[in-house]
C-alpha cells in the first residue's frame, strides 16, 4: 500500500538565510539562478558606476554567501536585457 502525505512546515527567514549560508557555490549559484528567475523582471543593464561599486564590494568580502550573491548580481546587471 502507498502513502502520500503533505504537510507544510513553517520556516523563518533566519532559518533560511541559515540554509543558504551553508551551501556550496555551486549550489548558491542555483539559488541566485532561481531567485533571478522567479522575480520574472524584464532587467536592463546596470550602469558602469553601480558595477564597479558591487566589483569593490566582491573584493573586500570574505563571506561565501555574500561573495555568490555579489558575483549573481554582477552578472545579472552585466547581461540584463541581452
Amino acid at each position: 500500500m502507498r502513502v502520500l502525505a503533505e504537510y507544510c512546515v513553517a520556516v523563518s527567514v533566519e532559518e533560511i538565510k541559515r540554509g543558504i549560508e551553508s551551501l556550496s557555490a555551486a549550489e548558491l549559484g542555483d539559488v541566485a539562478a532561481f531567485l533571478s528567475d522567479l522575480r520574472g523582471e524584464v532587467a536592463e543593464p546596470m550602469a558602469p558606476e553601480e558595477l564597479g561599486k558591487l566589483a569593490h564590494r566582491l573584493a573586500g568580502n570574505k563571506s561565501p554567501s555574500e561573495t555568490a550573491r555579489l558575483s549573481a548580481q554582477i552578472v545579472d546587471g552585466f547581461y540584463a536585457g541581452s
